[in-house]
């Protein structure tokens, strides 16, 4: 067998696929840029731009149809409390009873004030609801004998009971307003905050005065 002649071979490094090269090199090659953050910053803005446009156009209709909800809400409660408050007066009312030392009229009317919560009808005889309160006596039959908004009504009960059976009275609120929440269209072009008018009435018969006779009305 042939023994080694002491060949040495050289071994040249292997040319970097990187393109940077080897370390050492005089001249390295710079490295590329990427411009995909440009256009992610771009992606970005624009779908900002976008989110704000979707908010835009789904807040208004939001914003109404709460403002809807609340003004049905309130005026289920405004009725309701009207409501209420003329059955609570007719109730009073044909008992025959006053409160302190007032005609059978004005105290009818400050039974309905008290039982409109939150004093929506007002406290006394100085709001402006006051004579929106309407106390109105008939006949059994159904004719009109007096109310608490004549000039002079007959100055007690006792005239009106000609055919000795007991009238018949109401207790009305008419033209109570209520502002709501959500602008309504009045006119073409105008919006405003038109306010919806409510009304409620009550009726029932009232006792037959007693031997001590009825009731001065005012």
């Amino acid at each position: 067998m042939m023994a080694n002649c002491g060949l040495s071979a050289t071994v040249e490094p292997a040319a970097s696929h990187s393109g940077r090269g080897v370390a050492g090199d005089a001249d390295p090659v710079p490295p590329i840029k990427s411009r995909g953050g440009r256009r992610l910053n771009s992606r970005r803005r624009r779908q900002g731009g976008q989110d704000l446009t979707e908010f835009s156009l789904v807040i208004a209709p939001l914003l109404l149809s709460l403002f809807f909800v609340l003004d049905i809400a309130w005026l289920v409660y405004s009725q309701a409390t009207l409501q209420y408050a003329v059955v609570q007066g007719v109730r009073y009312a044909i008992t025959l009873q006053t409160t302190g030392g007032m005609g059978l009229f004005p105290s009818i009317k400050t039974t309905v004030q008290q039982n409109a919560f939150n004093g929506m009808l007002g406290r006394d005889n100085s709001s402006p609801y006051w004579n929106k309160i309407v106390v109105t006596l008939y006949t059994a039959e159904g004719t009109y004998l007096a109310d608490s908004n004549q000039s002079s009504p007959p100055a007690s009960a006792d005239g009106i009971q000609t055919d000795g059976s007991a009238p018949l009275v109401e207790v009305s609120v008419t033209g109570y307003k209520m502002s709501p929440f959500m602008p309504t269209v009045t006119d073409p072009g105008k919006t405003v905050l038109a306010p919806v008018i409510l009304s409620a009435r009550s009726w029932d018969l009232m006792e037959v005065p007693s031997l001590n006779g009825a009731p001065s009305l005012n």
